[in-house]
C-alpha cells in the first residue's frame, strides 16, 4: 500500500500487496501501481473518496513489473517488466486478455511531453525511441555509454552521448 501524504492523517491507499512501481497521470487524477505482475489504476484521493478507488485492473506481464508511465494526452499506460518486455495499452478500454503492443526492452521508460515518442533502453544498452503513431521504433538508437550495460561494466566514466545522434 501507499500512504497519501497530501492528507494530514496519512491515509492508506491502494492495494495491500507489495507495490513495485507507481506513477501519476499528467492531470493527477489517476495513480497506477505495479503489484507483482498486475497493474492497478486508482483514482487519487478526494473529499468524497479519501482513500481513492480502484478504477481499473490490468492483467500484467509474465514477470514482475519494473516501471510504468502514463501517456500525457491519451489513455495509454506503458509498463516494463524485469525480463525486458514492454507493453503499451489503453488502460480504460482494453479488456484483460487483449494483446497489447509489445516491445523488447527494459525500463526506465519516458514519454515525450508532446506524447509522440516513448524512450526505453534496448537489451544492448542503447536508448531507442518508439513512435506511438506508427507503433514502431523511430530512428537509430542513441548511443550512451552506461556502466553495467552490454559489457560496459568495467567502464567508470559518466554518461556520454554522441551529439551528432541527438535531434
Amino acid at each position: 500500500y501507499l500512504r497519501w501524504l497530501a492528507n494530514t492523517d496519512g491515509q492508506r491507499i491502494g492495494p495491500k500487496d507489495a507495490v513495485t512501481t507507481f506513477a501519476f497521470d499528467a492531470a493527477g487524477r489517476y495513480l497506477a501501481m505495479g503489484v507483482g505482475t498486475q497493474v492497478q489504476v486508482w483514482t487519487t484521493p478526494s473529499r468524497e473518496k479519501p482513500q481513492g478507488e480502484l478504477a481499473y485492473t490490468l492483467a500484467g506481464q509474465p514477470n514482475p513489473l519494473r516501471d510504468l508511465v502514463f501517456h500525457p494526452t491519451k489513455d495509454l499506460l506503458v509498463t516494463s517488466d524485469r525480463e525486458g518486455e514492454i507493453h503499451v495499452r489503453d488502460f480504460k478500454h482494453s479488456k484483460n486478455g487483449e494483446k497489447p503492443s509489445t516491445i523488447s526492452g527494459v525500463g526506465p521508460l519516458a514519454v515525450s511531453a508532446d506524447g509522440k515518442f516513448l524512450a526505453y533502453i534496448r537489451p544492448d544498452g542503447q536508448v531507442q525511441r518508439w513512435s506511438f503513431a506508427n507503433r514502431s521504433d523511430f530512428g537509430s538508437p542513441l548511443r550512451f555509454e552506461l556502466p553495467g550495460f552490454a559489457g560496459d561494466a568495467d567502464k567508470s566514466h559518466p554518461l556520454e552521448v554522441e551529439a551528432e545522434q541527438c535531434p
